[in-house]
């Protein structure tokens, strides 16, 4: 392997890897419902789909969006998993499983397990990476009652 080759290489592993944190951290804010933090991880001109949760309406930004969105629920954890994350250049694709728990407001004792999948595409943007599209799958839903002592 030449050097220019094996340079190539190693930014295409760091690129992955601050993607990854891009994920981890896309997951971490929206639990800790701190949506500034979260909305910053998006390009300017960023497209949302999350299927059956829906999409922003016209005019209305990710922020307003994702505060709606959330009302419903007391508690959320989302966990992003088995990434598949391919790099050309200033632009990325990549592939995750989902999983996660949450609660609702005034349903106490009901838990929503929740597993699907996102398909995203990332842009570089001065020189950080931020979510460019969003596609969120839901696979399956199981709602439970918790057992009190």
């Amino acid at each position: 392997m030449s050097q220019e080759e094996l340079k190539a290489s190693i930014k295409a592993l760091e690129d992955i890897e601050a993607i990854k944190k891009l994920k981890s951290d896309y997951c971490y804010y929206i639990d800790t419902r701190n949506l500034d933090a979260w909305a910053s991880l998006f390009a300017e001109d960023a497209e949302l789909d999350y299927d059956v949760i829906g999409t922003p309406e016209a005019g209305e930004n990710i922020k307003a969006y994702m505060e709606r969105s959330m009302e419903p629920y007391a508690f959320t954890r989302h966990m992003a998993h088995d990434p598949k994350i391919e790099v050309n250049g200033d632009k990325a694709s990549g592939r995750w499983y989902f999983h996660g728990a949450s609660t609702f407001k005034g349903a106490e004792g009901t838990i929503a397990c929740a597993w699907g999948r996102y398909e995203e595409e990332y842009v570089r943007v001065g020189g950080e990476w931020k979510i460019k599209y969003i596609r969120f799958m839901l696979d399956l839903v199981n709602m439970m009652q918790t057992v009190q002592a």
